[in-house]
C-alpha cells in the first residue's frame, strides 16, 4: 500500500513515521500552497490514499482541491486533517466524496483505525484499545 502526504515537514515526518509502523509506505510532498504539486505526484505515480492537510493549505481550498482530485482520479481514497472544525467545510467535503475528515488533535491508533479502515487492512490490535 502506497499513501501519498501533502503537508509541511512535521506532520509529513509524523504521517510517515505513524504510518510506517502499520506497514505502510509513505511518499511526502510539501506543496506550499500549490495544488499543482498534489496534481503532479499524482500523474507519477498510483496511491491507495492521499492525505491532505490545511498546514499548507487554507481549509477553504480544502474542498476544491478533494474534487479536483476526485474528477481525475476517482478512486483516489481522500483523507482531509485540518485543525478547523467549521460545518461548511466538513459538509463540503462530505458532499465530495472524501473518505474521512479528521480534526486535530487525534489519537496515533484513530489515525491508524482510519487508515486500515479505508484501504481495507485487517488489524492486528484488539479493538478495545480504541474504546473509552
Amino acid at each position: 500500500m502506497q499513501v501519498l502526504v501533502a503537508a509541511e515537514k512535521i506532520l509529513n515526518d509524523y504521517f510517515t513515521d505513524v504510518l510506517d509502523d502499520i506497514g505502510i509506505d509513505v511518499i511526502t510532498i510539501e506543496p506550499a500552497l500549490k495544488k499543482d504539486a498534489v496534481l503532479n505526484a499524482l500523474r507519477k505515480e498510483n496511491f491507495d490514499l492521499i492525505i491532505l492537510t490545511n498546514s499548507d493549505f487554507p481549509p477553504g481550498e480544502l474542498p476544491p482541491l478533494s474534487a479536483l482530485i476526485k474528477l481525475n482520479y476517482p478512486r483516489a481514497k481522500i483523507i482531509v486533517v485540518t485543525g478547523y472544525i467549521g460545518k461548511d467545510l466538513a459538509n463540503s467535503l462530505a458532499v465530495i466524496g472524501i473518505d474521512a475528515f479528521m480534526t486535530l488533535p487525534f489519537k496515533i491508533a484513530e489515525m491508524q483505525a482510519v487508515v486500515r479502515r479505508i484501504l481495507g487492512i485487517e488489524s492486528d490490535v484488539s479493538p478495545s484499545i480504541y474504546q473509552s
